[in-house]
């Protein structure tokens, strides 16, 4: 992040640790995001592809734009 920080510093960024309940506290912080940015953690599947646990949480869940990396 730091390396994003200084190449973009009109970007605010946020960082933040949770506990347990990783997904719960990220939805929680889209009520007042702009975009959240999830990676994708895919997983193999027979047809390509698929998004990881806490990616497609967000994707069906968030309150706000998912960019997924």
């Amino acid at each position: 992040m730091a390396g994003a920080r200084e190449q973009y510093p009109g970007v605010e960024v946020q960082t933040r640790r949770v506990g347990s309940d990783r997904m719960r506290a990220l939805l929680e912080a889209t009520r007042d995001a702009a975009l959240v940015v999830v990676g994708s953690g895919s997983h193999s599947h027979r047809i390509g592809p698929r998004p990881g646990p806490l990616a497609a949480f967000q994707l069906h869940h968030s309150h706000c734009p998912v960019a997924v990396v």
